[in-house]
């Protein structure tokens, strides 16, 4: 059957890496190689409709620390994540998301094709100045919040800007805020004079005829929104 293939391409062992029931032939990177050559194969864990990670063995991530808001103009924002101590777990095949809370879509994605936690199993995505980082990102990539920072299996390209939120490959998720007054820390609340959200049920405008509480309420309305309250 070898002629199926390119010439000089060799069959592709699925027992390659000593686990043939645990592992698939994938080509790593994703799509490398090109048609009919087999020299980019792996043995690694399945990956069905998602990005193959050329792992061996079960990756456990999990988003471990995130500084979203710091001092002056942000220039010390990270995410940290860790791999349960394993060590240099290859990091190609995940991406981390970034969603936006006022309207719950994405506004940037960083893949991670290509980078490892080291060897005590951190990995630290941040800006240039932030101990320990391995991927530099620019300052005020990290928006204060209410928002997300997000870690599924793919790659940035499934998450262009705007990308509504979903659980499809989710591996972990950390929902934030940074107590700011236009965070809109819950759909429609506020916190009282003890610091406990409660939520808004009513504003009542008074006034007499054309007293313009139309105008005012559609007004009052949209900063409302603005602001990351849910106006019903």
């Amino acid at each position: 059957m070898l002629p199926l293939l390119n010439e000089g391409e060799p069959q592709v062992n699925e027992g390659g890496n000593g686990d043939k029931d645990a592992h698939s032939n994938q080509r790593f990177e994703n799509g490398s190689g090109g048609p009919r050559n087999t020299f980019t194969y792996v043995q690694a864990i399945p990956t069905p409709g998602t990005s193959n990670t050329n792992a061996t063995e079960p990756v456990t991530l999990v988003i471990n620390e995130v500084d979203a808001d710091t001092a002056g103009t942000d220039t010390m924002e990270f995410v940290e994540l860790f791999d349960g101590g394993t060590g240099n777990t290859s990091l190609s095949g995940f991406v981390l998301v970034v969603y936006n809370g006022n309207g719950d879509t994405s506004y940037n994605a960083f893949d991670l094709d290509g980078f490892t936690t080291n060897s005590e199993g951190y990995f630290v995505m941040g800006n240039a100045a932030v101990p320990n980082v391995s991927m530099i990102v620019n300052s005020n990539s990290l928006q204060n919040g209410a928002d997300a920072v997000v870690l599924y299996s793919g790659d940035a390209t499934d998450f262009p800007s705007g990308t509504a939120v979903t659980t499809a490959n989710l591996v972990d998720a950390l929902v934030y805020d940074t107590n700011d007054s236009d965070d809109g820390l819950s759909d429609s609340t506020t916190t009282n004079n003890l610091g406990h959200l409660v939520p808004i049920t009513r504003i009542v405008l008074t006034g007499g005829a054309c007293a313009g509480k139309t105008t005012a309420l559609a007004t009052l309305s949209v900063t409302l929104e603005q602001m990351g309250f849910k106006v019903l």
